[in-house]
């Protein structure tokens, strides 16, 4: 947030920057000020409408985002879960799901680095995903 102090120093800026422009006429120089100045302090309050920020005393305690062995047990688990779906899959189908969600590609980069269309690569994309779905409930059902 701007203080007083920074906008009384944009208003001089401007007003320095604007004096090759003015063309002095009688009594015209303060009003020219007080424009240059208003319209700067508009634009202080604007950006102080949009400044969302507070000031705080103390700055806050971090929360530890670290997994406790419990979670990181329970992510490695569901790891091998998925690598274990995954080997079920026919080789073209692996590659289109590891491209597409674990790199995040869009279908035509996958497309193009597996020399296929986007087409090619959607079509792909849903089989594997009804297979690995089919083998989840599948595994679901046993149990």
């Amino acid at each position: 947030m701007a203080t007083a102090d920074d906008v009384a120093q944009e208003i001089a800026t401007a007003v320095l920057k604007a004096l090759p422009g003015y063309t002095n006429q009688q009594n015209s120089f303060m009003p020219f000020v007080y424009g240059i100045a208003r319209h700067k302090i508009a634009d202080a309050f604007r950006a102080a409408g949009r400044d969302r920020t507070q000031a705080v005393a103390a700055v806050p305690e971090l929360v530890d985002a670290a997994a406790t062995p419990e979670e990181h047990f329970l992510r490695r688990g569901k790891e091998i879960a998925l690598a274990t779906l995954l080997t079920a899959l026919p080789q073209r189908q692996r590659d289109v799901i590891i491209l597409r969600f674990h790199h995040g590609l869009s279908a035509r980069k996958t497309g193009a680095l597996l020399d296929c269309s986007d087409a090619t690569v959607r079509v792909t994309q849903h089989r594997a995903i009804r297979t690995l779905r089919e083998a989840v409930f599948h595994g679901h059902d046993k149990e």
